[in-house]
């Protein structure tokens, strides 16, 4: 377990443990929790196991999801019929029938599931990581997680089970003063002490305030100076990326809040649908704010770090954010998305006694229910 503020290094550890596991051999499954997905069911469970499900011949999908593990079919959406009506028994059930499906991965070859974010992610999967936990001892397996302690809405309960269990737990504290400025001077060779300090001064010692703050010297090829440098380290960030975005091109914003608006692992075409710019120039879009360090990946569309999704959305309007919100409920809908993902971004949505929302929540607490997940 990893526990720390935001910014302050969980994810590059967990990037740095993955390269060890790859390196000596091991197969390596990662998921991260998202602030609109924290109400589909086992969302990070499925995040984890479907790419290997993905890549496994029928064959071997079939001999995955045989036996024990045959429920957890259906718990990932890739069967059919109801794996339970969320009682107690039912949810019991899926919990085994993903402990199996995992067993029978590791046994396949040692495993690394990696959860990033945790403090966002849903009950069903939390759970369902907590059951893992405990019957890993005869396993070829390590379970890694991260997540801020004591942020709002997370399942502090349920994340106080994982952390109660671990094996190991580390907290990534600040770097001090003398590890910004080697990180100032790896990136500025003739940063003087006043820069360096400064640098210090305005991110706390926060590695990813850090790193955005020479991001932006590397993209505008500016001197760096320490009377520029004012103002809290969130709103500092917030104000850096935005700008960055708004010189790639006079769409880029609208697409860059598009793609908060739907959340990490939203396809392009839909952000594209949602800002209202041809996927073309999406495309091209993306991929330069890519190259700047905005997104870590262009299809599925994901942002480098939850902070800098944050800082974005939070800079619209609420009348703004609503629209938005409907305008990608009716992409997704009309793509055939599930109903737990329609049901996310009408749960953002002012209510306003209208039908269509609440037949399409219904029909996502129905689907949770189906899949054992009560809480979602």
């Amino acid at each position: 377990m990893l526990e720390g503020a935001a910014g302050s290094g969980k994810t590059a550890l967990l990037a740095a443990v993955a390269r060890l596991a790859r390196a000596s051999g091991m197969r390596v499954l990662g998921a991260r929790g998202g602030e609109l997905e924290q109400e589909q069911p086992f969302g990070v469970i499925r995040q984890l196991h479907e790419p290997a499900l993905a890549a496994a011949s029928p064959e071997e999908r079939k001999r995955l999801l045989a036996g024990a593990a045959a429920p957890a079919a259906r718990v990932l959406g890739i069967g059919t019929g109801a794996s339970g009506d969320g009682s107690h028994a039912a949810g019991f059930a899926a919990m085994h029938a993903l402990y199996w499906l995992t067993a029978e991965l590791a046994l396949d070859r040692p495993l690394l599931a990696i959860v990033d974010d945790a403090h966002w992610a849903d009950a069903s999967s939390l759970r369902a990581l907590d059951y893992l936990a405990r019957r890993l001892a005869d396993l070829p397996l390590v379970l890694a997680i991260a997540f801020r302690p004591d942020e709002p809405g997370a399942r502090a309960d349920l994340l106080d089970e994982l952390r109660g269990g671990a094996d190991v737990r580390l907290t990534p504290h600040a770097l001090g003063r003398d590890a910004v400025a080697r990180i100032v001077r790896e990136r500025v060779p003739d940063a003087d002490r006043e820069v360096c300090d400064a640098c210090y001064a305005v991110t706390a010692g926060n590695p990813l305030y850090v790193h955005e703050l020479l991001r932006t010297i590397h993209i505008n090829g500016t001197p760096l100076r320490p009377e520029e440098m004012g103002g809290t380290p969130v709103r500092f960030l917030g104000d850096r990326v935005l700008r960055r975005i708004e010189r790639v091109d006079e769409a880029a914003p609208a697409l860059a809040r598009a793609i908060a608006v739907l959340g990490d692992g939203a396809r392009l075409a839909a952000a594209a649908a949602v800002a209202e710019v041809p996927v073309q120039e999406a495309g091209g879009i993306a991929h330069r704010l890519k190259r700047i360090e905005v997104l870590l990946s262009e299809d599925p569309l994901v942002f480098v770090h939850p902070l800098i999704r944050s800082s974005i959305y939070e800079a619209m309007g609420e009348a703004e954010r609503q629209a938005a919100h409907r305008r990608a409920a009716t992409v997704l809908r009309e793509d055939g998305a599930p109903a737990a993902e329609v049901a996310a971004q009408l749960s953002r949505l002012a209510a306003a006694a209208d039908p269509e929302v609440a037949e399409t929540l219904a029909a996502a607490a129905q689907g949770a229910l189906e899949r054992a997940a009560p809480d979602e």
